[in-house]
């Protein structure tokens, strides 16, 4: 849910990540040591409109699989509120574009599950949205309280283990990926993936917590 409860007020942030800096390469400074990406790459990366970080990531997916992507024109009273934050308008959108796109939860799953159900799913070739709190509010910077009220979505687009990294997609970020990046346009270590998808702090109250959604051509469709 790509929703700000409260003001916000954004002083200087820390490093995006202590352990690995944005900039296409490894940690080390080396190439990606065995980068693992998604079988069709998104034709683009744009900033999500105000609060509609669930459409443009839906819409980064279903392009990607080679579909037209259509916004439709006649919608319900929850989504002209919410846009396509609540998970259910979410899963619909996604179907109607041919996207198998089912509402999963790792929350029962301890950490070394939750890498490997994500890196499990990449592995098949399509990518997997994650409902996250998020705190990178500007490129190459993190505000830890934003994480705590701030929801959003986030895509995965593949991995590269040996440098515990995720390529992803974060609409919410302007400018240019690096060029150096296989898929995506930022990173994100294996850590700031599972500290973000604890979601902010009225996650568990609406049962979001750990969400995932695993999204599939539906003519490959397989058991999940």
């Amino acid at each position: 849910m790509c929703v700000l409860l409260g003001p916000l007020t954004l002083g200087p942030g820390t490093p995006a990540s202590d352990d690995l800096k944005v900039t296409g390469s490894s940690p080390q400074g080396a190439l990606w040591s065995d980068p693992k990406v998604v079988l069709s790459l998104p034709l683009s990366y744009p900033k999500q409109e105000g609060l509609s970080c669930g459409e443009t990531n839906a819409r980064s997916v279903v392009e990607s699989f080679g579909h037209v992507y259509q916004r439709p024109t006649r919608v319900g009273l929850l989504v002209r509120l919410f846009g396509y934050s609540l998970l259910k308008s979410l899963e619909k959108l996604f179907e109607s574009h041919g996207v198998s796109a089912p509402i999963r939860s790792a929350a029962g799953l301890d950490d070394a599950e939750k890498l490997d159900l994500l890196r499990s799913h990449l592995e098949t070739g399509y990518p997997v949205v994650i409902a996250i709190g998020n705190g990178h509010l500007r490129r190459g910077e993190y505000f830890p309280a934003a994480r705590l009220i701030l929801g959003h979505y986030l895509t995965i687009y593949g991995f590269d283990d040996p440098n515990q990294t995720f390529f992803v997609y974060d609409s919410y970020l302007d400018g240019e990926p690096d060029s150096g990046l296989p898929v995506g346009n930022e990173t994100r270590t294996y850590s700031e993936i599972l500290r973000d998808w604890r979601g902010p702090i009225y996650y568990p109250l609406i049962g979001r917590r750990y969400v995932f959604i695993p999204a599939t051509p539906r003519d490959k469709q397989e058991a999940y």
